[in-house]
């Protein structure tokens, strides 16, 4: 494998924009850093920009503004053997319908320099996927597992994962997470996991970066999403009590109001009384939209 700098980012984004004047849509001004050794999982409304973002850091589609670095290098200028220390998962499969798994393995011997035919098998075995099935007759789930073994199978730095856990049943999932937890317990490859499966971010990530309409909401460590946010539920007077900076989603019902809320600690101990609960990766892309009104939803 061609030799890549340690820094200590394996991903830098600065100030990163797309414009599609069709659309109107715009992903605007990304800032991001991906520490290496850490699994940070990307989440957004679908629409959001997340898929963007990452076509952009891959240089699949061609940027307005900013700067992305990949291993300290130039994504552009290093495009060959920075791609050669990446493994890419998407949700679509891109491999040929009429293509076994083992025709996939010829072709990726011949791709990356630190392929490892072994590792490949392994992965498939562990799935009980049949190698010598075409692509069209394999499931969903099952396509999912090859792109990953693909992905996994040449000691790569950078694992991109786009909804890669899409149609795995409950078992599989949890054997994904295992292995993407091996992964990088090395301390020196790190994984970008975009997807709308939340609890899979609460199992594995050590950061959540939130994109909402083309923008970065929040980028922060997990656990400190979860020691300094909560869920707060009360009537809907005593919302007014809570400072409006404080506050990031609302939802109403008939009785009672719920708030997504940052510094949890503080709004704990000037108001004891309320209740205030632990939040998990959903509650923050559910609450984080704005307000939601129960009593209107559907009309």
């Amino acid at each position: 494998m061609t030799d890549i700098i340690m820094s200590e980012n394996i991903i830098e984004i600065k100030n990163l924009s797309k414009k599609y004047p069709s659309s109107g849509f715009k992903l605007d001004d990304i800032n991001l850093s991906l520490p290496r050794g850490t699994i940070m999982g990307l989440v957004g409304e679908n629409g959001a920009g997340k898929t963007t973002l990452i076509k952009l850091t891959l240089n699949q589609i061609n940027k307005d503004e900013g700067e992305v670095t990949i291993f300290g290098r130039d994504p552009i200028n290093h495009e060959i053997e920075i791609k050669d220390n990446i493994g890419v998962v998407f949700s679509e499969n891109h491999f040929s319908e009429d293509f076994t798994p083992c025709i996939i393995e010829r072709i990726m011997r011949n791709v990356y320099s630190s392929w490892d035919e072994n590792c490949y098998y392994n992965y498939l075995e562990i799935f009980k996927v049949n190698r010598h099935l075409k692509i069209k007759e394999l499931s969903q789930g099952m396509k999912m597992i090859i792109n990953l073994a693909v992905a996994l199978s040449h000691d790569a730095d950078l694992l991109i994962l786009d909804e890669a856990t899409t149609g795995l049943d409950p078992i599989a999932r949890k054997q994904v997470h295992d292995l993407l937890n091996d992964y990088i317990c090395d301390g020196k490859k790190s994984i970008l996991f975009s997807t709308n499966i939340t609890s899979d971010l609460d199992r594995i990530a050590d950061f959540i970066t939130f994109i909402k309409d083309g923008k970065i909401i929040l980028s922060e460590i997990k656990d400190s999403l979860c020691e300094n946010y909560g869920l707060l539920k009360a009537a809907h007077n005593d919302l007014i009590k809570i400072p409006e900076e404080l506050i990031l989603g609302i939802k109403k019902n008939k009785f009672s109001t719920e708030a997504l809320i940052r510094n949890k600690a503080e709004v704990k101990s000037a108001y004891p009384d309320f209740v205030i609960e632990k939040i998990t990766v959903e509650d923050i892309m559910f609450y984080m939209k704005g307000e939601y009104n129960e009593s209107t939803a559907g009309s």
